[in-house]
C-alpha cells in the first residue's frame, strides 16, 4: 500500500486537569479492536478521539504490512509531564512507549502508537524508530544536524527527531514503503 500523503493528526477534546490514574485502576477505560485506553482526566474521552486512535493503528498496520494481534495498552493523561514524574518515561518527554505500553498525552499519542505498531514486527535502532514515528504521523522539518551525524545516537535527548523524521519522510517519498519496512527490520547499526 502506498504511503498516505496526509499526516495523521489528532482531534483534541478539552480536558480538565485531574490526578493521574495508576495503570490497572480501570476507572475510565475504553476498548477498541486494537487499543485498551485508560485515561487520567475528566471529562470522558471523546468518541472522535477513540475513533481517531483506532484509525491511526489501522492505517499504520496497512502502511507497515503488519498486524496488531493483541490490544495496545495506552495510558493517556492531560498532564504531559505526569509519566516522567512517575518514572515511566524519561525526564522532559511528553510521552513514551516503554515495556510494551504507550504512556502519552494528546500531544504524543500518535507518535507513541507508531512505536507500538513497529514493535509488532521489528526492533529498529533509535534513528529509524523515531524517524518512523515522526514521518508517519506529522509534518517533518529539517533538523539542525545531518542524518549521518544522528545514525548511531541512542535516542532522546541526543538524537534529533526532526532530522530522523525528515530523512525518513524523504526515504519514504523517494524510495517507497517497501524499502522503509526493510530498514525498520534491519539488524545492526543504522549505518549498516
Amino acid at each position: 500500500m502506498a504511503l498516505a500523503t496526509k499526516p495523521i493528526l489528532p482531534m483534541i477534546c478539552v480536558a480538565a486537569a485531574a490526578t493521574l490514574c495508576v495503570p490497572g485502576c480501570n476507572e475510565s477505560q475504553y476498548e477498541t479492536e486494537h487499543l485498551r485506553i485508560e485515561i487520567a482526566f475528566d471529562p470522558p474521552l471523546c468518541q472522535g478521539n477513540i475513533d481517531h486512535y483506532e484509525r491511526v493503528v489501522t492505517i499504520l498496520e496497512q502502511q507497515l504490512g503488519t498486524s496488531v494481534r493483541k490490544p495496545i495498552e495506552v495510558y493517556l493523561s492531560d498532564d504531559p509531564t505526569a509519566f516522567s514524574e512517575l518514572g515511566w518515561c524519561n525526564e522532559a518527554v511528553i510521552g513514551c512507549y516503554w515495556n510494551g505500553v504507550v504512556y502519552a498525552s494528546y500531544l504524543s499519542i500518535d507518535h507513541e502508537l507508531v512505536h507500538a505498531v513497529i514493535d509488532t514486527f521489528a526492533t529498529p535502532t533509535a534513528f529509524w524508530n523515531e524517524g518512523a514515528a515522526e514521518a508517519l504521523t506529522d509534518r517533518t522539518f529539517f533538523g539542525q544536524t545531518a542524518p549521518v551525524d544522528n545514525l548511531d545516537l541512542a535516542g532522546y535527548p541526543q538524537l534529533s527527531y526532526n532530522t530522523a523524521g525528515h530523512f525518513s519522510r524523504w526515504l519514504l517519498e523517494t524510495h517507497g514503503i517497501d524499502l522503509y519496512r526493510k530498514l525498520l527490520r534491519a539488524r545492526g547499526s543504522s549505518r549498516e
